[in-house]
């Protein structure tokens, strides 16, 4: 056993740095055993400090660790104790776990001292990471301590929130806990301050219920280190109990790419709903012109492996997006992998790639690895370890957020209604009992088409589409509608030799419109099947439309909903109302079933079938069809608030009910406190957004 005390001077625990990392002294306290301790040394980075406080993100990184064999050491198993009771470890914390990762993102929910323990394992060849009874070639130890300081929030309370990176404003969610709702004095007051920025009040109320929500409003914030605290106090003032989030938010005004309350995509503020090919081959670009507005990751099938592909291949896959003037998200793949098991990505790589390409203006979005729910113990990579390379992305990328696609058949009923821990609603149990994003925004696949005979997908009771709208639904629920969600959509045959028909167009059309309808924020599709198959006019169709509605289907909820009548197996359409300037929009689509195959025993879908809509209120007048570009098709009467419209299969329908949108109040962009030496003229501009885009009188009272 050999023991060494270090003290260093340490930017980041990472190496290439971070732009916006404090500069900290940190000591690491290791000890090793091993069988050949000299050969295998391992050694735990940790930014920000050893010292943090009680809900504080804590980076932890295992790439300083050596061993003369490079290759062994990047296939090696790198097991983690964070000594609170919470292990990343091959078996655990469930039993399809597989090791951690290189790096791990955690957090401590009570004070005291922790010792973490790092287990480094090197195998012969690939043996570890297939054979959970394999014999290490070497093992060896190292520890650090952590010293938390504040106080663990009381059981029950707690806030429920989209990461702050990359945010625009968000709605915020405080859980309440029974023996604290009993008591209709305690209040619930949360503030907010920064080093510079004065403590101001967002929400001071007793009464309160099960859950509480606020609005965070960042897009006006100045630069600085923020504090959100929200406070239980008793009808004395005696603070009952206490949770702290701390952020930075190291720009003036709204990101370049940001999301918004809404949990829309916004480019300079604007909402953009992206309609993209994923992991599209910059060779292919030419092939969807005009038919996408966004490209999607370093494609597959570039002149090097993909796990070899460079900061310059994304540098260029970036300019060939800006050409085109679409914008791009990726890389996707990189030589941070290089070309070891995806959880043992070099996150100082990752680095160097955010900083390649963080201010060029075809950026969208950041994505590091597709599906790592998929592929079991052998493959999955833990959510502390697709946790710990968002946080190196955002500390060196404030203004671009970061997405990630995950296997989507987990989301089906046919599966667990608990979910997984890649759950928002389930991730407390890998983040040390706090329930974290590992990501700012996220993405699923399903193909209900063309894997129907799937087991998931099989039912005899149920449609595959209507499978596939509640997995979309389920996958909204289980992340608690906090961040922005999306979705996959089929846009040609995947296999010829499956014996299932590919899409049709009207399919291809259907699919993507119940998306937005249930709530996705984004549509991809993937290119890379059976190319001669793939419905370029039914995607060119989609993305007018979304050019031509992306501000109104990502606008904030309305005041009164449009019903119908077709809710039934074969007698059904979905929709989805929106008020934009004193109108009423809906978005409706007929959910169409595939045509059974041999092998299946559904019923066959009728030609056509009779909706009747409920307009609140009881207007009259007429209804407006309009088509993609938002032209008027035809006109439907409206009689004591009801109209009746005809659907073939898989039909898409926007209509446009003049006049009947609630007035939804003007909002005024938060001023924020000001300063001004007695005597002086204080002068500041008063801005504020109407979405009737009805004209806005300005007042001031008081003094």
């Amino acid at each position: 056993m050999a023991r060494l005390y270090l003290c260093g001077n340490a930017r980041s625990g990472i190496r290439g740095g971070m732009r916006y990392s404090l500069m900290v002294w940190m000591c690491v306290l290791w000890s090793c055993i091993s069988t050949h301790a000299q050969d295998l040394s391992p050694r735990i980075d940790v930014v920000p400090s050893l010292s943090v406080e009680v809900g504080e993100a804590v980076f932890f990184s295992a790439e300083g660790s050596t061993y003369p064999n490079a290759n062994q050491l990047g296939r090696a198993r790198y097991e983690w104790d964070f000594g609170d009771g919470y292990v990343m470890k091959f078996g655990q914390p469930k039993t399809s776990s597989g090791d951690s990762g290189m790096s791990a993102l955690h957090y401590y929910m009570r004070p005291g001292s922790f010792e973490v323990t790092l287990t480094l394992s090197v195998f012969d060849a690939d043996a570890g990471l297939e054979d959970p009874n394999a014999t290490p070639i070497e093992t060896a130890q190292t520890t650090t301590t952590i010293r938390v300081s504040g106080e663990a929030p009381m059981a029950g309370f707690e806030l429920l929130h989209a990461p702050f990176h990359a945010r625009i404003a968000q709605f915020v969610r405080v859980r309440i806990p029974p023996s604290i709702r009993a008591d209709t004095s305690v209040r619930l007051v949360v503030s907010l301050v920064g080093n510079i920025y004065p403590e101001t009040i967002l929400f001071n109320r007793d009464s309160l219920q099960e859950e509480e929500q606020f609005l965070l409003e960042q897009r006006n914030l100045p630069a600085d280190s923020y504090r959100l605290t929200a406070e239980l106090r008793s009808s004395t003032g005696i603070m009952l109990s206490r949770w702290t989030e701390k952020f930075s938010k190291p720009y003036a005004g709204i990101p370049r790419v940001g999301i918004n309350e809404w949990n829309a995509f916004c480019i300079d503020g604007e909402p953009f709903f992206a309609v993209t090919p994923y992991m599209l081959n910059k060779g292919d670009f030419a092939q969807f012109e005009g038919s996408m507005n966004t490209s999607c990751v370093i494609g597959y099938y570039n002149e090097t492996p993909s796990h070899n592909h460079q900061p310059a291949q994304w540098i260029d896959y970036l300019n060939a997006s800006q050409q085109r003037g679409w914008m791009a998200q990726g890389p996707g793949r990189g030589d941070y992998r290089a070309p070891y098991p995806s959880r043992n990505s070099r996150s100082s790589r990752i680095v160097e790639f955010v900083n390649s390409g963080r201010n060029h203006p075809a950026l969208f979005q950041w994505d590091w690895l597709d599906e790592p729910n998929l592929g079991g113990r052998y493959k999955q990579v833990p959510p502390p370890v697709l946790a710990s390379w968002t946080y190196v992305t955002q500390n060196n990328d404030p203004q671009h957020p970061v997405s990630i696609n995950l296997y989507g058949y987990p989301f089906l009923p046919h599966y667990s209604a608990a979910g997984t821990y890649y759950d928002y609603i389930n991730s407390a149990d890998v983040f040390g009992g706090k329930r974290v994003f590992y990501t700012d925004a996220l993405v699923m696949d399903i193909y209900p088409l063309e894997y129907r005979r799937h087991v998931s997908l099989f039912n005899k009771d149920r449609g595959v589409i209507d499978l596939w709208v509640q997995s979309i639904n389920t996958f909204r629920d289980r992340n608690m509608d906090l961040v922005p969600v999306s979705a996959f959509v089929e846009v040609c045959d995947i296999r010829a030799n499956r014996n299932t028909p590919g899409p049709t167009q009207e399919q291809v059309l259907m699919e993507a419109w119940l998306a937005v309808i249930h709530g996705a924020k984004a549509m991809y599709c993937f290119p890379l099947f059976e190319y001669d198959t793939i419905r370029y006019e039914a995607m060119r169709e989609f993305k007018i439309a979304m050019d031509t509605y992306a501000a109104i289907i990502l606008g904030p909820p309305p005041s009164q909903t449009v019903t119908d009548n077709s809710n039934v197996r074969n007698n059904r359409v979905d929709t989805l109302t929106r008020e934009h300037a004193g109108d009423t929009y809906v978005f409706a689509v007929r959910l169409t079933e595939p045509e059974p195959l041999p092998d299946e025993i559904h019923p066959t879908e009728p030609a056509t079938i009779s909706t009747t809509f409920f307009v609140p209120g009881s207007p009259n007048g007429s209804v407006d069809v309009l088509n993609a570009s938002g032209q008027q098709d035809r006109t439907i009467p409206l009689s004591n608030g009801t109209f009746t419209d005809t659907f073939a299969q898989c039909e898409w329908r926007v209509y446009l009910i003049p006049g009947s949108g609630g007035n939804q109040p003007p909002v005024l962009v938060p001023i924020g406190p000001k300063s001004v030496t007695t005597g002086k003229k204080l002068q500041f501009e008063i801005n504020a957004d109407d979405a009737d885009e009805d004209t806005l009188n300005y007042s001031v009272s008081g003094g």
